[in-house]
């Protein structure tokens, strides 16, 4: 099957730039420019078999043979990661549904009241068109500036209001890096942090990260800001491939995260 994949990483090689200089741009490149055209194609063959693809690619283009690949593919193990930036979560205004304003209670929306000189009669005690308000019976509403709404109380007319939900960033990634991996390997769903962020982010080219969404969950006390915690480790999941055009690669984790929800 290897041999196979080879022959295909060779072709595609030549599809794409000599500039990729990580896995993780190999692997936006095919996804945006060989994926995206013959999705059913590689959907067919499985991510296991794609990953191997891109790891022989820059394999390629890095030495001209396939050898580092290979190291790289005996080294694969699989992990999901998340991590939040301490960013509460905005959801949409339930009193305005987002419109920010709500009708004015004072003039019931249609921007005017009742002439306070004449209450709405339109005349003054002898008969007289109002002066306050030249026989309309009616004036401006004070509260709203004639609009009929005033700013949503609740959202203080922006539309969202904030909740106990803290926004974070959830991804698949394969690595070959061993720190990587036995960091993750150890704190697996053990309450302690993998590595900082910006340890995780300074071995970027260590991993490709397959899958990325960002979400927004109440999470349990423990779990610190700009610290990256291990999900899932996995040395040989069933890989599955989003529905989409875009490729997505991630594995049924499906439960686990809930150890980090509040």
């Amino acid at each position: 099957m290897n041999d196979k994949l080879k022959r295909l990483a060779k072709n595609i090689s030549e599809l794409l730039p000599d500039t990729s200089k990580s896995p993780q741009q190999v692997f936006d490149l095919f996804a945006g420019r060989i994926y995206d055209s013959q999705n059913d194609y590689f959907r067919a063959l499985g991510g296991d078999a794609i990953v191997k693809i891109v790891l022989y690619i820059y394999s390629l283009k890095e030495t001209g043979d396939f050898k580092m690949g290979d190291n790289m593919i005996n080294k694969l193990s699989f992990i999901s990661v998340f991590y939040t930036s301490g960013n509460h979560h905005d959801t949409e205004c339930s009193v305005c549904d987002g419109r920010g304003v709500e009708s004015c209670e004072t003039c019931d929306g249609h921007g005017e009241v009742n002439c306070e000189y004449c209450d709405g009669d339109g005349t003054d005690n002898e008969g007289n068109s109002c002066g306050g308000c030249g026989g309309n019976g009616t004036e401006r509403c004070g509260d709203c500036g004639g609009d009929g709404d005033t700013n949503c109380y609740e959202c203080d007319g922006t539309g969202e209001v904030e909740t106990d939900e803290l926004e974070y960033m959830y991804s698949y990634i394969c690595t070959w890096n061993s720190q990587v991996e036995n960091q993750c390997y150890l704190n697996e769903r053990t309450g302690e942090p993998a590595m900082s962020e910006y340890d995780f982010d300074r071995l970027s080219d260590e991993f490709i990260t397959l899958f990325y969404t960002e979400e927004n969950a109440e999470l349990r006390n423990f779990v610190e800001i700009n610290q990256v915690y291990c999900v899932s480790y996995w040395d040989e999941p069933k890989l599955l491939i989003g529905s989409g055009k875009f490729l997505q690669i991630k594995w049924d984790d499906s439960g686990e995260f809930d150890y980090y929800r509040n």
